[in-house]
């Protein structure tokens, strides 16, 4: 069965799971608040063992998101696939990655 867990702590979260069209919808908007809380907030992406388009497409909508609530994100630690599936879509250079 596929899930999604999203770990909040400072200014860092990490997702754990699977990242797919059919986990997104779990994701709660409070979950989501905490993200926007701070000015800067570091997505540790390592723990994530699917990312379909949808998925990459939601770590975009973040991404505008975050930034019309006038916060920063950046993610980290991303999965070789979630890399492959970057560029595969030519999205390169489009998620900030530290």
């Amino acid at each position: 069965m596929l899930e999604i867990n999203l770990q909040i702590s400072d200014h860092n979260a990490k997702f754990y799971g699977d990242l797919t069209r059919h986990t997104l919808l779990s994701i709660s908007s409070d979950e989501l608040d905490l993200l926007w809380a701070n000015d800067y907030t570091l997505i540790d992406l390592s723990a994530l063992n699917t990312v379909d388009t949808a998925g990459l497409a939601w770590l975009l909508y973040l991404l505008e998101q975050a930034q019309a609530r006038s916060s920063r994100i950046e993610f980290t630690q991303l999965p070789a696939k979630l890399i492959n599936l970057i560029q595969l879509s030519g999205v390169n250079g489009l998620l900030p990655i530290k």
